[in-house]
């Protein structure tokens, strides 16, 4: 469980700082992120909507835009753990980690699961485990474990803190708001904001819990000089 709390103005300043830092590298993942699936996601729509003997073809554009998407997912939160942790991410580092897309298809999957059924039991479990199952992704990522390991992880991170990650999160939503209102420009920033936000949190939270031990880095031997 987490010992020091963070607050929103830390969150949202970091991460401010970040875009001011890195500002083309961060507009330019976001534009990735939004336009890059987007061909395939339109050419699947035409052949659907063809119909005929084109629905094989509509499939295979869809799920290439699909699994676009979740490599991209999981190249985010590489590129955000790097900033959140002091290093400069490439553009390139957004298609490297290919190697977890089962292990976060399988968790999320389990996520929306976990939390359509608390939305079923009047919405407020739906709200709460959403929040505390919401660092997943992190952990595929992080600490190369399988899906039902990493939200259990998660649960273990968030506990104490999800009044503090609802308020964040309601912050954010107000903060992409603000964005869509300056000429819709504005939301590409907050969006790369907001991914920010939660690399630098589920960072936080690690850094001051037992969820994952920290090991002891190895000390090498001091060698013996021989006696002369």
């Amino acid at each position: 469980m987490a010992t020091l709390k963070f607050t929103t103005n830390e969150a949202v300043g970091f991460s401010w700082g970040i875009v001011k830092t890195h500002f083309w590298l961060l507009v330019g993942i976001v534009l990735i992120m939004l336009f890059l699936p987007l061909p395939f996601r339109l050419i699947g729509n035409e052949f659907k909507n063809a119909g005929g003997n084109f629905a094989s073809t509509a499939f295979i554009f869809s799920l290439a835009a699909f699994v676009l998407d979740i490599i991209l997912q999981l190249g985010v939160f590489r590129v955000c753990l790097a900033f959140v942790r002091g290093s400069t991410p490439k553009v390139s580092d957004l298609f490297k980690e290919y190697n977890f897309f089962f292990k976060y298809l399988g968790a999320s999957i389990l996520y929306g699961l976990i939390v359509v059924g608390g939305l079923i039991l009047l919405i407020v479990p739906g709200v709460i485990w959403s929040i505390k199952f919401s660092m997943y992704g992190y952990f595929i990522i992080d600490k190369n474990v399988g899906p039902i390991e990493a939200l259990k992880m998660s649960a273990d991170l968030t506990a104490g803190s999800k009044g503090k990650l609802f308020l964040l999160n309601l912050t954010l939503v107000g903060i992409n708001i603000l964005g869509l209102l300056a000429l819709g420009v504005g939301v590409i920033i907050t969006a790369g904001m907001s991914l920010v936000v939660g690399a630098w949190v589920y960072n936080r939270l690690l850094n001051t819990s037992d969820v994952v031990p920290v090991p002891t880095p190895l000390v090498p031997p001091t060698p013996i000089e021989p006696v002369v």
